[in-house]
This record gives structure tokens, sequence and C-alpha cells, in this order.
């Protein structure tokens, strides 16, 4: 039995929110966010520099990690790269494709 695949391998990450949600997978795989607490600190500071719409989904995130609720966390995680895709599309001026988990 292997060890499964990460969906975004933080080495391989486009965006910050594809690197957090891979880490999460991660503190999903091994049922502790400890070792990856700095870095997901570090990489919810900088979105939330960029923009306060990411808000919420970080106190349901700290919420879900604090109850060592990881798949959770992992679902949050998806949100936050959907709406990451939603700011990057209104950023380029595409047409919003995305449904925005946050207004």
């Amino acid at each position: 039995m292997g060890v499964p695949q990460l969906k975004f391998p933080v080495a391989e990450s486009h965006t910050p929110c594809m690197a957090l949600y891979a880490l999460l997978e991660r503190a999903l795989q091994d049922g502790d966010h400890d070792p990856y607490d700095n870095d997901i600190v570090q990489i919810g500071n900088a979105l939330m520099a960029s923009t306060k719409s990411f808000g919420m989904l970080f106190v349901v995130l700290d919420e879900r990690l604090e109850h060592r609720d990881y798949a959770g966390a992992l679902q949050v995680g998806a949100a936050l790269v959907e709406h990451e895709a939603l700011l990057l599309d209104v950023a380029c001026g595409k047409p919003v494709r995305h449904a925005s988990t946050v207004n």
C-alpha cells in the first residue's frame, strides 16, 4: 500500500492556495498539522495581506485545524482554491465563471 499522491504537490503548486491545499492534504495523510503550521500561517498571512475576502475561509480553516478535522480543513482548502481562481479571473478581466463563497 503506497502513499497516495497529493492533488497539488507543494513544489508544483502554481498558486498560494494550491500550495496550502497540498499542505492540508499532507496533514490529512499524517493525521497531524503541527509540522505544517508555520507554512500554513505564512501562506495565510500573505493571502490576507493581498485581500481580506479570504477572511471567513481562514476563520473556518483555523477552527477545523484546531479540532483536528483534517477532512473538513481540506474542504476549506478546496474552497480557498476556488475563491482564488475567482479573484484571478476578476483581476485578469475574465468573465466570472466560479461561484463566490465570500461576498
